[in-house]
Formats: C-alpha cells, sequence, structure tokens
C-alpha cells in the first residue's frame, strides 16, 4: 500500500521533467499519445520481467502481484494520463501568472 503513492509522485516528477525539458507541444491528442506509447513500455516491460526473468506465468503475473489488479490498473491509467494531466496543471500556471500581471 505504501508504494502506490510513491510511485504516483515519482511519476508526477518524472512525467512534468520529460515535459519541461524536451519542449512537449501543448496538444491534448500529442500528450495522450505519450502516454499511451509510455503505457505500452510500462506493461511490455512488467511481461518481460515477470515471464522471462523471473521465470513465472501470465495468471501468475497478474494475480499474484502485491497489489490488486484493480487498484494496478487505476495506476497504469493515471500513468498514461499523466502527460495530459500535467498539461491542464500548466494551462493553469499561465492563467494564473497572466491574472497576476494584469
Amino acid at each position: 500500500m505504501i508504494i502506490l503513492p510513491m510511485w504516483l509522485l515519482s511519476t508526477i516528477i518524472w512525467a512534468r521533467s520529460v515535459v519541461i525539458n524536451y519542449g512537449t507541444p501543448k496538444v491534448p491528442q500529442i500528450r495522450l499519445a505519450m502516454g499511451a506509447i509510455a503505457l505500452c513500455f510500462l506493461l511490455l516491460t512488467e511481461v518481460v520481467s515477470g515471464m522471462v526473468l523471473h521465470n513465472i506465468g501470465w495468471t501468475d503475473l497478474i494475480w499474484e502481484k502485491d497489489t490488486p489488479p484493480a487498484k494496478a490498473a487505476i495506476v497504469a491509467v493515471l500513468f498514461s494520463l499523466m502527460p495530459l494531466l500535467i498539461l491542464n496543471l500548466e494551462e493553469k500556471e499561465v492563467k494564473e501568472v497572466y491574472d497576476l500581471k494584469t
């Protein structure tokens, strides 16, 4: 239970740093595509590490984890939506700065 909030916090920090350092366009479709690609890489890494490196089967990979599959699915969806959520945060920041200048 303690790992999920820490993982979510690290996801937020790294998503923000990637968006800032690489100058990702502020287009929601591009941000969703970024999140989808990142989710595919995450799931591929989980499957490869679980089935090949740890030599466990497909059902054990899904059901024998520390976190329930429903919580893992929710966190994975948040992981894929993180670039889009960062976009909404950026728009609010720009609006606040603009309101302060006027």
